[in-house]
């Protein structure tokens, strides 16, 4: 688990390039360059994006759990909490 994000980072880059290729080709681009081909088949944006999107939701789950269970209050140990599960999944 320790490259956890890592590895969904790599996941998210590289479906994205892969779904890129694909409607290129579908729509018979005439532009064919190797786009997002820096050292490997991989497009960063899509992966930085998804880990965004992943980790706010993540932290909307936890912190609406916290605050479902507190009555309603978020204070700045839960945000720490929050902070080492991060870092620890």
């Amino acid at each position: 688990m320790r490259f956890y994000w890592f590895w969904l980072f790599l996941l998210y880059s590289f479906g994205g390039y892969v779904l890129e290729k694909l409607y290129a080709a579908a729509r018979r681009s005439p532009h064919q360059v190797r786009k997002c081909f820096l050292l490997l088949p991989l497009c960063p944006v899509y992966g930085l994006a998804m880990l965004a999107v992943l980790l706010v939701f993540v932290a909307d789950c936890f912190l609406s759990a916290r605050v479902l269970r507190r009555g309603g209050d978020i204070d700045l140990l839960s945000l720490r909490r929050l902070a080492s599960a991060l870092r620890t999944a």
